[in-house]
């Protein structure tokens, strides 16, 4: 029954399962990612390029105000070192943005084995006004995944699992369910 709630909540087959415990992404798993990678493209590429558009404001602005005061070199230095630290900082925030986009997903299958542990931590987000709040990490075999809080709802401390999950994202892509830890 554990094995079935576990497809459930992480939305896999046995199929899937069964070529994850071979080492391999079932083809399923492949096109999922591969679509879901196809989804955050656009994305990724338009907020590059909205990156690239905030970097080019300020030279646009600014550098004809640097030649109105030509009189004084270290006011027009300044400017000029300003405008091109600006334009460095967000045209490569934007250049990793769209890079990303093109980058090829993987299909690396790494496994984590034994004993899990859930727990509540405090979290807080940054910003002008921080807010803290209640996340839920998994611990297993060394590894360590956020999760959604209601896996304790069938999973308990100790219960001996074995989590396949994507090396670059750490999505866990299947969970075998092994057993309670003897006590």
């Amino acid at each position: 029954m554990i094995q079935q709630q576990l497809e459930q909540f992480f939305k896999f087959t046995p199929s899937d399962l069964q070529a994850n415990r071979g080492g391999q992404l079932s083809q399923k798993q492949r096109e999922d990612i591969v679509q879901a990678a196809k989804k955050a493209k656009p994305v990724s590429i338009g907020c590059g390029c909205g990156f690239f558009l905030i970097a080019s404001i300020f030279p646009i602005v600014f550098t004809p105000l640097a030649w109105e005061s030509r009189d004084s070199i270290g006011a027009v230095i300044g400017i000029m070192i300003g405008v091109f630290a600006w334009a460095m900082v967000w045209g490569l925030i934007g250049a990793f943005m769209i890079r990303g986009a093109f980058k090829k997903p993987s299909f690396i299958l790494k496994k984590a084995e034994g004993p899990i542990n859930i727990v509540a931590v405090m979290r807080t987000s940054g910003g002008e006004n921080p807010t803290t709040y209640r996340a839920h990490e998994l611990h297993v075999g060394g590894e360590s995944f956020d999760v959604d809080g209601n896996l304790a709802d069938f999973l308990m401390q100790g219960d001996i699992c074995a989590f396949y999950f994507l090396a670059d994202d750490d999505r866990i892509m299947s969970v075998d369910w092994l057993g309670k830890l003897r006590q």
